[in-house]
């Protein structure tokens, strides 16, 4: 049966002494949790409602090990099937997921803070908060890797989208990173919500670092997408 499968499964990967404990606890998760055994369409994600997440947490409480398996299946989990709008619009052949797009976003992060920066940069003067050595690179990491954890619960969002739906984008992703913020617990649950909430701000450095990678990591992906469907994007 598929609840004996998922039992299987945690015994051969969960090594003594958590085993026992671990393993009660997944599967109660599991029998619990009708996300596990729903599943989800592609584009499923995009069509998410901001409410549709019901906790019995109303606050962020020390997560249990039932919340932290919830936060990596049901949020983590669903990033990598929510596919990024903009490339299901125009059609793409198997376009990117969230989790795709922040892992290369994550990769940037390291590079632009452990490599010399290019000599024709200029940091003089006001620029200077912008040289690499002065850029928390944890903070900018950790940044890109969760910038758009948001759409696990909020869905994706482009400028091309219903004009309410755009009006209503921040809304509906700062109620979606509270919710995420109950169901994994804090101090984390606080971290996720305070590095997206200075990401949406753009007030520091790290957040204007992360947003111009956002940007540059999309447009490599647009260049990609083109060397592969170069007829669809010339029409």
């Amino acid at each position: 049966t598929p609840m004996f499968a998922r039992s299987f499964l945690l015994a051969s990967v969960f090594s003594a002494p958590i085993h026992a404990h671990l393993l009660c606890t997944s599967l109660s998760l599991f029998a619990s949790s009708s996300n596990f055994n729903r599943p989800m369409s592609p584009n499923a994600s995009n069509e998410q409602d901001p409410k549709r997440m019901k906790l019995d947490k109303t606050s962020p409480s020390q997560p249990t090990l039932t919340d932290s398996l919830m936060f990596l299946s049901t949020i983590c989990g669903s990033l990598k099937n929510i596919k990024r709008l903009g490339w299901v619009r125009m059609g793409v052949p198997l376009p990117e997921s969230d989790a795709d797009h922040m892992h290369r976003c994550a990769m940037c992060a390291m590079l632009v803070t452990t490599q010399e920066p290019d000599p024709r940069d200029d940091y003089g003067g006001d620029n200077e908060r912008f040289h690499p050595s002065k850029i928390d690179g944890v903070k900018l990491l950790r940044m890109a890797l969760t910038h758009d954890v948001c759409e696990s619960i909020a869905g994706d969002v482009t400028p091309f989208c219903d004009a309410g739906v755009v009006a209503s984008k921040y809304d509906n992703e700062k109620a979606a990173m509270e919710e995420i913020r109950k169901i994994v617990g804090d101090p984390l649950g606080g971290e996720l919500y305070n590095l997206w909430k200075e990401y949406e701000e753009l007030m520091t450095p790290e957040a204007l670092y992360c947003k111009d990678i956002d940007k540059f990591e999309m447009v490599m992906q647009a260049y990609e997408y083109e060397k592969i469907n170069l007829k669809a994007f010339i029409n």
